[in-house]
């Protein structure tokens, strides 16, 4: 008569089972996993052997709350199982949250009359791994604001732990917070590491006062879950501004034709509300030896603050050069303040003295003029002087070098000329340079540079 095989199981209320006599397992009670970390991986082996006196037809899988985390690489699914031959499996164990993790191996078979048995898995995630706030400054800084008016700053925060920040709230605390609003960035946010948040900060005050505000930073950073960053800034009532330079000339250093020297003052305002500085400008014969390389237009200084000017020497002649800078003003007490600027010209390796020329009736020199009107609207006439005749160029340029019409090109006798720049629809407004290049017949040349102002 055939035997037929039968599983047993018998379910203890307690951690131990008790198992068929047809299976033997290698490992005795439980399948262990020892404690990793979230995001690692382990892999363990169990073999089974069929002990009973015939073939089994046996179904494994993995069944519980956790199976998520766990994957059978060899062994699962349904074998025939013959007698006395043992059967291989191995699980790999991916946590994906940390805690205790409680499954089982589950064994069916395809005889109803066999019990099903439950192999108990016993594996423990950990997560060492620490999440950490950080923001790029100590505050936030507004400044000093009239009442009324409206500044803002932004913050950037940022998540340079090893594990996902959760900023949980963004919000401003203190005596003064409801002179400051969030308008950017203060939602609730999960940071992965390394990335980045950026938060908008806008100050209205409603009061004369220094503020006491902060920005309230609430997450599961352990090291600090709640980061308070202050908020500096000044409420004032309308008040006017009152402009100081810290020098009245910029005297620059020798400096050869073609080179250039820099020199950089400030401007101080010292008043109760923000200094507006309309305009800069450069008046003066040699004013196109000068150059205002910083914004020479439309700039505030904020109160209690300066604001840096710098100006370039770029001498045109070998001589003495001397103008004068305008810095116009809101100041209700001061339209403007005239600073001097002053520099010598050296010859440079292409300057030549001119000859001097016997007929009294030509020039003497080689000269190129300022152009009159200065400023204009819509022309404005060039001279220039020949000591001989010459192969000459003039051409005009903008602030950045470029080219915006060559004038005149071509040979042109000794005497005083006279051109007329009429800009085309497309030039816009502004500060332009024109330069001269002549080569006379004996071998002599001359190169000149002037400022001129184009206004619409």
């Amino acid at each position: 008569m055939r035997m037929i095989p039968t599983l047993l199981l018998i379910l203890v209320l307690s951690t131990n089972f008790i198992y068929s006599q047809q299976l033997w397992f290698s490992v005795p009670d439980t399948l262990n996993f020892t404690s990793i970390e979230v995001d690692d991986s382990l892999t363990r082996s169990m073999r089974i052997r069929n002990i009973d006196t015939t073939a089994l037809d046996l179904t494994f899988s993995i069944v519980g709350a956790d199976t998520s985390e766990f994957v059978v690489l060899e062994g699962g699914g349904q074998i025939n199982l013959p007698r006395s031959v043992s059967h291989w499996m191995r699980i790999d164990f991916r946590p994906i949250l940390p805690g205790k993790k409680e499954l089982f191996i589950k064994i069916e078979s395809s005889d109803t009359s066999h019990t099903t048995i439950f192999f108990p898995i016993a594996a423990e995630a950990i997560d060492t791994r620490q999440p950490q706030l950080h923001v790029a400054a100590d505050s936030m800084q507004f400044g000093v604001i009239k009442v009324g008016d409206t500044t803002g700053a932004t913050l950037r925060v940022s998540n340079f732990g090893s594990a996902a920040l959760d900023v949980s709230d963004i919000s401003v605390i203190g005596l003064d917070a409801e002179e400051f609003d969030i308008v950017g960035g203060g939602e609730p946010v999960i940071m992965v590491p390394g990335r980045h948040i950026t938060v908008f900060v806008e100050f209205i005050p409603t009061s004369i006062s220094v503020k006491d505000a902060f920005l309230r930073f609430t997450s599961n950073d352990t090291a600090k879950p709640v980061l308070d960053l202050p908020l500096i800034a000044e409420g004032i009532f309308a008040g006017e501004p009152e402009v100081r330079i810290e020098m009245d000339s910029l005297i620059f250093p020798e400096t050869s034709i073609g080179d250039t020297a820099k020199q950089t003052m400030k401007v101080y305002n010292e008043g109760t509300a923000n200094l507006f500085i309309p305009g800069l400008d450069i008046l003066g014969d040699a004013a196109g030896d000068f150059i205002i390389t910083t914004s020479d237009s439309g700039f505030y200084v904020v109160l209690g603050q300066d604001r840096l000017i710098q100006v370039a020497f770029i001498p045109t002649e070998i001589d003495w050069r001397n103008a004068t800078m305008a810095i116009f003003t809101d100041d209700p007490n001061v339209d403007s303040l005239i600073v001097v600027l002053a520099g010598i010209g050296l010859p440079g390796e292409e300057d030549t003295e001119p000859e001097e020329e016997e007929q009294p009736a030509l020039p003497l020199s080689f000269e190129l003029f300022q152009n009159y009107p200065n400023p204009f609207n819509p022309s404005t006439t060039i001279k220039f002087s020949l000591a001989e005749t010459s192969s000459i160029s003039l051409i005009i340029y903008d602030l950045l070098g470029r080219n915006v019409e060559t004038l005149a090109v071509g040979q042109f006798d000794a005497g005083l000329h006279e051109l007329i720049w009429l800009p085309n629809s497309n030039v816009s407004a502004g500060i332009y340079f024109y330069r001269i290049t002549a080569t006379a017949s004996a071998g002599q040349s001359f190169t000149a540079t002037r400022r001129m102002i184009l206004i619409k």
